[in-house]
């Protein structure tokens, strides 16, 4: 049985986005057409392809990527013994618009020519896992939108890739890396020097000239997506996502080195619906109070097309700053572009509190509330926080500085007095906690309260009530382990 590689994508985008490495390679792309009621084969390039394919290719027709010098148009056969050796087989269609398209390719030859094999093993492949993300069905393709036909044949093993539009990637990968930071992470960047910039986390990444280098690990690129994937660790689409803030995609970005930036957050579309995000929380232990809460406040919503849960950070006024986001259905974890720090996931006490509880994430902190309602306490009596994600100390603590949230929170209530640290129980979460603990100013009185079962608090909810906890509870105490090893 032949070897299919299958992809969900129009053939259009497909020839335009493999167009730079076929031609790396001299290879041509040929289609099959109809000729008075004959098929022949004509050469096409990707300026022409969409208007190929809407004139002249019929449901189900093949097309060819061959290393031969052909003519532009002729009725040869490719799997002739004299051809088969330079030829990959594409084939796919669709009915009408509304159908998505999924198309296979496959070396026709069993003793292919060698370029054939690096086209179709190194390159090709490759060159489409930077466009489509080949783990899971996510992206601009829902599992809801799927035909029951490709719904089956997912369920037997195949692997379905989401379609991304071009015009989304070519967008997301024209954001260089400083129009990036000044427009959404501002925080982190730092002037150098001149017109070069470094970070707040890495003082060995300069920025310069359009090009960003990380000296002190010997890796380097021009854009944000280069920096999301290399230096943050993001895979490639939740880069891709994050930059393109949930399919709000925005102009182009230059920077002027001397005109300062407004931050602007893009907050995804919302679902018609929360039913996704409802059944997640529950899941994880929240409870449905609580949830209806959060629902109605506007501080958790379901974004459309991705189906993200949304925890949204807000201003004084109640206008939205800050937006994490976290798959429903995937481990995807990230946060809208434009995104402010200072204004992170928060329920507040309507009344004067001396109480901030500080969390790492928008669930632990839901996971606290959920455990004290459960104890019969009124969970909105003090001030409750998350962080948006790890605090990152200093290397040497004492030069470390207190979280922006927790400092506006401060600002926000002179009348605390008691901060209560809920971080996680593993050795990030605990440095973090001793950093903070040391620079905190003496005025207040700090409490450290991480969870006692689990990672975090939502592994101590779901260890309550019988739920599964989290895959990284093993992690957890590894790293917890080694921590307290290292501190002897």
């Amino acid at each position: 049985m032949p070897t299919y590689t299958r992809i969900l994508t129009p053939l259009p985008d497909f020839i335009i986005l493999t167009d730079e490495i076929l031609t790396q390679y001299n290879a041509s792309v040929f289609l099959e057409v109809k000729r008075n009621d004959a098929i022949i084969n004509r050469r096409i390039v990707a300026d022409d392809i969409a208007r190929f394919v809407r004139s002249d290719r019929d449901k189900n027709l093949h097309f060819y990527i061959t290393t031969l010098s052909l003519e532009d148009e002729n009725s040869f056969n490719f799997y002739d013994d004299a051809l088969c050796k330079f030829v990959i087989e594409g084939r796919g269609g669709r009915e009408n618009v509304s159908e998505l398209e999924m198309l296979e390719l496959r070396i026709v030859s069993k003793t292919p020519d060698s370029i054939i094999n690096k086209i179709s093993n190194e390159k090709v492949k490759i060159y489409i896992a930077r466009w489509f993300h080949p783990k899971e069905l996510s992206g601009y393709f829902h599992a809801q939108i799927l035909s029951k036909k490709y719904q089956s044949q997912a369920g037997k093993g195949m692997k379905i890739m989401p379609y991304i539009p071009p015009s989304v990637m070519q967008e997301v990968k024209r954001m260089d890396l400083l129009a990036y930071l000044k427009n959404y992470e501002p925080y982190e960047l730092v002037h150098f020097s001149g017109n070069t910039y470094t970070t707040r986390t890495h003082d060995s990444l300069k920025i310069s000239n359009g090009k960003w280098m990380w000296w002190s690990r010997g890796i380097g690129g021009r854009s944000a997506l280069d920096y999301l994937i290399k230096v943050k660790e993001y895979s490639f689409l939740e880069a891709v996502e994050l930059l393109a803030g949930q399919a709000n995609i925005q102009p182009s970005l230059s920077v002027s080195e001397n005109i300062p930036m407004e931050k602007h957050l893009l907050l995804p579309k919302k679902n018609e619906d929360n039913a996704e995000v409802i059944a997640y929380l529950l899941e994880r232990g929240i409870d449905k109070e609580i949830i209806r809460f959060c629902l109605d406040s506007g501080r958790i919503y379901e974004s459309a097309f991705h189906h993200n849960a949304v925890f949204v950070g807000m201003d004084a006024k109640g206008s939205p700053k800050y937006a994490a986001l976290r798959g429903t259905g995937t481990s995807f974890i990230g946060e809208a572009n434009g995104s402010d720090k200072n204004y992170s996931f928060s329920v507040f006490s309507e009344k004067p509190s001396e109480t901030v509880h500080l969390f790492e994430s928008a669930i632990d902190l839901l996971s606290y509330a959920t455990l004290q309602k459960s104890e019969g306490k009124e969970w909105r009596e003090e001030h409750l926080l998350s962080l948006a994600g790890v605090y990152q100390p200093a290397k040497e603590i004492e030069k470390s500085k207190v979280p922006a949230a927790l400092t506006r929170a401060l600002k926000l209530h002179p009348e605390v007095k008691v901060i209560v640290l809920h971080l996680d129980n593993d050795r990030i979460g605990r440095l973090a906690t001793k950093a903070i603990c040391t620079v905190l100013p003496k005025q207040y009185q700090v409490k450290d309260e991480p969870p006692k079962y689990g990672k975090d608090y939502n592994d101590q909810l779901c260890i309550k009530l019988n739920l599964a906890v989290t895959k990284r509870a093993k992690a957890a105490k590894k790293s917890l382990a080694s921590h307290k090893k290292y501190e002897r």
